[in-house]
Order: C-alpha cells, then structure tokens, then sequence
C-alpha cells in the first residue's frame, strides 16, 4: 500500500487497507482507489475558523453545492466512528446553508466576499457568488447531505436556525418557480459564450406555462434546460426494445436461417446512432432516470416523462394512479424507410409431458381461450388483449380508443424468433451490451460485435430444447 499523507485520517487508511486486501493482487487499481479517496481530503477541503468547511471544486477556487456534497459523501461511512472527520461534513453542511441563505439561486460560491468568478453575467451577482446559474439539483444536494449526515453519524446538531431558514428560502423558490413567467425574479444572461451557457428571451428562459412543477434554468451539467422543467422527454429506460427499433429500421434479430444473430449490421448501427443522438445530442433521457420507481410512482404516470414506448398492461396503472393524467397513444411511427415494427408477445399455457391427463388439459386450454365468450371474459378481467381475432373485435376493444392503436400495432407486430436460445441470447449476450453502451462505456463497434459473438455462443449452446 502506498505511504499516504501523515493527515489522512486512520479511519481512512482502514478502509484503504480493508479495499486493498480485498482487491489481493490487483494493486493498480487498489492504487487508482486509494489515490481517488484521499484526494478530496488533501486537495479540496479548506477548514474554516468559523467551524464551516469550503470545499474547492477541482482546480477551480470555488464551492458549488451540488459537487461539495458530493465530494464528502465517500467520508460519510467512516464519520460514524470518525468525530473529526464527521465534524469536517458537518461544517460543510453549515457552509451550504449559510450559501443558500446569501442566495438560493447561486450555484457557486466565494470563500469570502471577493468578487471573484463570473461577475460580468446580467444577473443579480454578489461579491459572494462565484456563478449564478440557477440549478434545482444545487438545492437538493445540501438538503440530501444534511440528511446522511445524520443518517450516518447520529447527528442532530446541524438541524438548526439555519437549517430551518434554508429549507424555507428552499420551499419558497420552489413555489415561487412553479409560477417562473409571472412571479420569478430570476433571469440569467452571459454575453460572449455558448448557448448552452446563457438562457434566451433576456434570461428567462424558454417560454413556459404553469405545470405544478417547479422551474429550472439549468442542469446538473450547467448546461441551460432547453425545457425547463425536469421532464424525460422519452423514455429510453427499456434495452428490450432494441427488436422493435431494428424492425424499424429494416433489420433482424437473427440471421434468415435463424441460427445466428443478425443485429451486427449497417441497421443494428444506424439503431444505436440513433439512441446516441436522443441520449448525448438532444439529450431527451439520463439513463437511469426511471430505475427503482414503482407502480405507484411510475415516471409517466406522475408527470416526469413525456413520451414512452409501453403496451396495454400500462392502461391499468395509468387508469388506477393517474386518474388526472391527459394522455393519448399511437403505434409506433415507421423507420426512415417506411418501415413499421413492434414486438408481439404474451403468456405460454403449457401441457408437461409426464401430466396425467394431458387430453382434459388441452380441452380447458381451447375452453378457455378458443370460445370467444370464455376468451373475452378472460380479457376484459386481466386487461390482456386476447389472442382469438373474434373476441378482439368485441365493443370492448374495438371502440374504446385507447385499445385501437395496440390493435392498429397488431397487423405488422411480429412475435420473437422461435429459437429455444433467443431469450437466453437477448437477455445475457446482447441487453448488457445495449447497456453499457447507454451509459457511455462501450462504443458503438464494440457494442454490437460483442454483443454478436456472446449471441452467437449462446444462441449454439442452447439450440436444443432441454
């Protein structure tokens, strides 16, 4: 292990340690580890005699909210047994209150009042404030901190005074944000720059209308909102649907013998370019956005995405916990070609070889689902579309318009391959890929030549039913 610091705090070497051996022979990245975590420490944190701590972003001489707390919350485990380091969090936490209190709209911040950073932007600057670009995140991360502070250590002392006038200046912006054309005094404008540095209409941003959610001027990324509520504009949550996206694009999943993948193509490319453009260029989703919600809080449902491909399973959730959403549904728009795809699929009724009355349980199977009467009952009560034609022409379906464009969907949907190893190969070989690729850590080359050779493997290993 390497000679660290004679300040770097023994609970920090304990976990240095403890990650080192952890990591056994691999010292390059036990060295990558222990060089990241103590950098904060030794580089950034500035103790004040007031008790606060100012936090240093990078090589930049100022505090913003958002990247301060982020900066301490790897020291948050060890401040449970560590009263120095806890006190370090703590000032910190002061810090960013006191911040909020100068101006809740700022984003960055001075170490005292000197005038330093972007005084020459048209907005309320003060000798305080380093930037004022008004971001929703650089709010919620003091709050979030002060919060694990206390959930980590025990600590209550910083629930003070401050903490109560900073949570109301907080509470108050907010509100007065949901109102940002009539009641907002915020208005931001720097000269000379790019336009994702400055807001349009004389630094109030794109025009809006009252939504019930609060405004922001700028992202996490301080790049400006080009909608400045935070909103995805469409959900691209769901790898699984990269099918549907190559049918649109005139490929196929598998090659046309069906015994080896076939995304590996000029189609597969132009598929993920695309996913590229709407990720990193028009920037309509952050991957992750819509992980660990629930039904009750699904994304689409409470307002915060604009735009999803889903099926008639949704109707039912969309119905039970948006009973004031306004939406509407389409099938899916064709490819640049003309192009149209979806996938079709549904729920298998299986008959086990060793059943002991194999002939009385296929005639439940075609009482239930090839009696029309039986088929839509079993419908209208599981909300799912029936697969006898007869029955989905039934009143139910075929006038209620919310149940016409799946039926639309259905003349050109296409049900997956029927190779025994096509789930396998979907979900092991080809969606991590699609993931990594999302998240910025594989390349688009990389993406799928990997994804065809696992496939491929996966497509050989399992071509016989076991």
């Amino acid at each position: 292990m390497k000679q660290t610091s004679p300040q770097t705090p023994f609970s920090i070497l304990s976990i240095i340690q403890n990650v080192s051996e952890q990591l056994g022979h691999e010292n390059k990245i036990a060295g990558m580890f222990e060089n990241c975590y103590i950098n904060t420490l030794q580089t950034t944190i500035e103790r004040k005699e007031d008790g606060t701590t100012f936090v240093i972003t990078g090589d930049i001489p100022a505090m913003w909210l958002r990247d301060s707390a982020a900066q301490v919350r790897p020291y948050l485990v060890p401040a449970a047994v560590d009263e120095d380091l806890a006190e370090m969090i703590a000032g910190l936490a002061r810090r960013q209150l006191d911040c909020i209190l100068i101006d809740p709209y700022a984003n960055a911040f001075n170490d005292s009042p000197s005038g330093n950073g972007h005084q020459g932007d048209l907005t309320e600057m003060s000798p305080w404030l380093w930037e004022r670009k008004y971001e929703i995140d650089s709010l919620c991360y003091p709050i979030q901190l002060s919060y694990l502070l206390w959930r980590n250590t025990c600590r209550t002392s910083h629930f003070d005074e401050t903490f109560r006038a900073a949570a109301a200046a907080i509470l108050e912006l907010w509100r007065t944000e949901q109102h940002h054309e009539s009641n907002s005094p915020y208005t931001f404008e720097r000269l000379n720059c790019p336009e994702t540095d400055t807001l349009p209409r004389a630094g109030k941003g794109s025009p809006t209308a009252y939504t019930g959610m609060t405004w922001s001027g700028f992202r996490p990324s301080d790049d400006a909102c080009t909608y400045d509520y935070l909103v995805a504009g469409f959900s691209l949550g769901d790898n699984g649907l990269f099918n549907m996206y190559l049918q649109q694009a005139e490929g196929s999943m598998l090659s046309e013998d069906g015994t080896k993948t076939g995304f590996n193509s000029e189609q597969g490319k132009s598929v993920l370019q695309f996913w590229n453009k709407l990720l990193n260029e028009d920037k309509v989703y952050k991957v992750g956005f819509e992980q660990g919600l629930g039904e009750g809080t699904d994304a689409f449902v409470t307002g915060k995405l604009a735009m999803q491909y889903t099926g008639p399973w949704m109707l039912s959730t969309y119905k039970k916990y948006g009973k004031d959403l306004d939406f509407g549904i389409v099938p899916p728009p064709a490819g640049p070609n003309g192009d149209k795809g979806s996938v079709m699929g549904g729920f298998g009724l299986v008959i086990p070889e060793g059943a002991k009355h194999k002939e009385e349980a296929w005639e439940f199977i075609k009482w239930w689902t090839a009696n029309k009467d039986n088929a839509l009952l079993w419908a209208k009560t599981s909300l799912n579309m029936p697969g006898l034609k007869e029955a989905l022409e039934d009143p139910f379906f075929k006038d209620d318009p919310f149940w016409q464009p799946f039926m639309e969907t259905l003349e050109f949907a296409k049900i997956r391959p029927a190779h025994p190893g096509y789930s396998v190969m979907e979900n092991d070989g080809l969606i991590p890929n699609l993931q990594l690729f999302q998240q910025g850590e594989q390349s688009l080359e990389d993406t799928l030549s990997k994804a065809q050779t696992q496939g491929d493997k996966l497509l050989a290993d399992n071509a016989e039913v076991k």
